[in-house]
């Protein structure tokens, strides 16, 4: 069966009678970011809100994940969805009166969804955890005042999600497999030391938590939070040498796509060495990626088993060095 498209489907604009919050994208932030799921959501919403007067099925479902229940959640999303079928599949706008007319959904609608529903099981079938162990000293309080082991655990879901897709990596079998991922608020960090991953935990120092400046879930949190989450999904070269520089600079890329680039990085064009790592290699790795849409994707894919510069050449018909010398002409350096 063929399902409407997602921009057939009514808008959150064309719900006047019923008064639809616009509040609603983060959504997001669960890692249930599909198009057509958040739509339902917003479908969904209008339900519970305003007809049966429970909690809105956000805020269900905000509980649920928050209890790794990811399957109930949208089992439960997809139960309310099917009063709703009838409604949207008949009439271009929802109205309090279509809304009171609600019969279920064909079989094979209900086969599409959850076909689509398990679309999602990557990010659900992975455990995101918070292990605070400075809960005493400042940066533990801090956290926990100014984060929350909530916040942290959502921000951890989407920066996966946001992986997986920068990364191309649509299925299961494309990706690490990883069961738990752990964030730990580390106090046992070297001084000046901000974070570091290894063995599927990003360990997070407390005293650089304590010492972020403005809004603690701000650019400087969520941007150290994403660059070390590449390093739980990215591809190592099976372990190659001396592509430390590399592997870092795929993750500040990550970083950069994001939108979380510090003041303090360099600009394009600056830099010593392709491979010199973290900005600069992000910056370098942008412009490559300029050149061939989804390049750093196809490059983190060849390196799940091995690494060598041909790659570069492999995929952009020159090698790194001759890419490193035009990308520094280009900006004049």
């Amino acid at each position: 069966m063929i399902r409407r498209k997602v921009k057939d489907m009514p808008s959150a604009d064309q719900f006047p009678l019923l008064d639809v919050p616009k509040n609603l994208t983060n959504i997001t932030q669960y890692g249930l970011d599909d198009p057509s799921f958040s739509t339902h959501i917003v479908h969904c919403h209008l339900k519970f809100q305003k007809e049966w007067k429970f909690p809105t099925i956000y805020t269900v479902c905000h509980d649920l994940v928050q209890c790794n229940l990811y399957w109930l959640a949208m089992l439960l999303t997809l139960l309310v969805h099917q009063t709703l079928y009838k409604a949207w599949s008949n009439t271009k706008h929802f109205t309090q009166a279509t809304l009171k007319d609600y019969t279920m959904a064909p079989s094979s609608f209900l086969i599409s969804v959850l076909l689509s529903l398990a679309a999602l099981h990557g990010a659900f079938a992975v455990e995101y955890v918070v292990d605070n162990r400075a809960a005493n000293l400042p940066g533990g309080i801090k956290f926990n005042n100014e984060i929350g082991a909530d916040y942290a655990r959502q921000r951890m879901i989407t920066a996966s999600e946001f992986i997986w897709r920068l990364f191309q990596q649509n299925t299961e079998a494309d990706r690490k497999t990883v069961a738990r991922v752990t964030l730990v608020i580390d106090p046992d960090m070297k001084p000046g030391e901000v974070a570091y991953a290894s063995n599927n935990e990003i360990h997070m120092g407390d005293d650089y938590i304590n010492g972020i400046q403005g809004d603690a879930r701000g650019d400087d949190f969520n941007g150290v939070l994403y660059h070390e989450m590449v390093h739980i999904w990215q591809w190592n070269g099976n372990g190659a040498s001396g592509i430390g520089g590399l592997i870092e600079g795929i993750a500040d890329f990550v970083r950069l796509k994001a939108g979380y680039v510090p003041s303090h990085w360099v600009k394009p064009g600056e830099g010593n060495s392709w491979n010199q790592g973290y900005d600069v290699t992000a910056r370098f790795l942008d412009y490559c990626n300029d050149l061939r849409n989804g390049f750093v994707a196809e490059l983190n894919k060849k390196m799940r088993t091995s690494y060598s510069d041909q790659f570069f050449a492999d995929l952009l018909g020159k090698n790194v060095d001759q890419l490193w010398r035009e990308y520094k002409a280009k900006y004049g350096m």
